[in-house]
């Protein structure tokens, strides 16, 4: 069976926003001059609106399977014990990027504020909320990702920000004819809490790529190299690095290593015989031949 898009352009950032700039033009019921900053907000990052179709035309962003609309609200929880049960609202699914389905669901549930709040100063993304959703994601995906496609998670969340919140102003200055609304100036507050989220997230991005860096290297090497090698040895260390070093481990085959430290972080990095490449600095690893069982240094050789 061939999967076929159901909703054209549905997440076609530069047609939207296209429709947005028709919007303007036409001023359909008289709004833009009451919100020309957030219009000039959107024309500002019309550079950014192709970014994942480039990716995409260069190879590094496939089509996959997408549900399309990953907000919170689509997935049922059980009454008492809050388990996710399935997701639901499967009218959407279609080929589509894997980053714009993480991003659609952080646009919306790493949002400190609701969707549609009207008090601005509790709008930010929720940097904790971020990290568990990237870690889910990618755990949820099983190494099924390209490097390079989950590098790119960080770009999906800004752009399925300001996709929504530019969809929720067209809709605004079209006259409220889309999205449902329950009070004069909703899809304005709704774009609003985008906008301010956005550029929240363009703040942060550093820190939102770093974040993804350090949780894909974990999986790449658990999902990439685990699977298919041995391991050669399993070292661990006490008090290394500050005492935040809590595993160490070396594959048959590779030099790749995977530090893993007592605070949930994680670093893939080059070993050298007893020492280890991070960041490029190397740091010795003391090796103690009298005591191998040492708190220092303990191997666990064997193939």
């Amino acid at each position: 069976h061939t999967l076929v898009e159901t909703i054209p352009d549905f997440h076609n950032t530069e047609k939207r926003y296209e429709a947005f700039l028709a919007a303007v033009k036409a001023d359909k019921v008289g709004r833009c001059a009451s919100v020309a900053e957030e219009i000039k907000f959107y024309m500002d990052n019309a550079d950014f609106y192709g970014a994942l179709a480039r990716a995409h035309a260069s190879g590094v962003l496939p089509l996959r399977v997408t549900h399309n609309d990953t907000k919170i609200n689509n997935v049922m929880l059980d009454a008492k014990t809050r388990t996710a049960l399935c997701v639901i609202d499967l009218d959407t699914i279609m080929p589509g990027f894997s980053v714009t389905d993480f991003g659609d669901s952080i646009r919306f549930g790493a949002n400190t504020g609701a969707e549609d709040e009207k008090d601005l100063s509790k709008v930010d993304l929720d940097l904790s909320l971020f990290e568990t959703y990237a870690r889910g994601y990618l755990e949820g995906c099983g190494g099924g990702l390209l490097d390079e496609e989950a590098m790119l998670m960080p770009e999906g969340a800004k752009m399925m920000t300001l996709e929504c919140g530019m969809r929720f102003l067209t809709d605004y200055l079209s006259g409220d004819t889309y999205f449902r609304t329950e009070y004069e100036g909703q899809n304005l507050d709704r774009a609003r809490g985008q906008l301010l989220l956005a550029d929240d997230i363009m703040k942060k991005m550093d820190t939102l790529v770093t974040v993804v860096r350090d949780t894909t290297f974990v999986h790449d090497t658990i999902y990439k190299e685990v699977k298919r090698t041995q391991y050669i040895n399993a070292v661990t260390y006490s008090n290394a690095f500050g005492g935040r070093l809590d595993t160490l481990e070396t594959h048959k085959g590779t030099t790749a290593i995977t530090v893993q430290f007592a605070d949930g972080n994680f670093e893939v990095d080059e070993v050298e015989e007893y020492g280890i490449l991070c960041n490029g600095k190397m740091y010795e690893v003391p090796y103690d031949e009298d005591d191998p069982d040492s708190d220092t240094y303990n191997e666990c050789a064997g193939e």
